[in-house]
């Protein structure tokens, strides 16, 4: 339902941080409402930060979580640093290896 959700506030302070990772799983082939809730609430501080995405789902396609967060946050946050999906099923040394080129891809700038 692309809603988000109350949440406790973590009591990280986000002003002048330059990269936020986002770690979350696909609930429901959308982005989780927890982190949706964090970004929203957070818009003001991550503005000119780079934000990357690392999901972990069934079978959602890159394509469509990168559409999903272009529309949801890409005005308001920009393109992401880096995107990586890995899929559940998927062999341990391949999700090893997506989540190594994600942390390569985020070095890079």
């Amino acid at each position: 339902m692309k809603m988000a959700t109350p949440i406790a506030e973590t009591g990280v302070e986000l002003e002048g941080v330059r990269l936020v990772v986002l770690v979350q799983p696909v609930w429901a082939a959308s982005l989780c409402p927890p982190l949706r809730s964090r970004r929203i609430a957070n818009r003001d501080h991550l503005r000119g930060a780079r934000l990357a995405l690392l999901v972990s789902c069934q079978v959602s396609p890159p394509e469509r979580i990168q559409a999903e967060y272009d529309s949801e946050f890409g005005q308001t946050f920009g393109p992401l640093a880096a995107l990586a999906v890995v899929h559940q099923k998927l062999p341990e040394p391949e999700k090893t290896k997506i989540i190594d080129e994600f942390a390569a891809a985020l070095q890079k700038g």
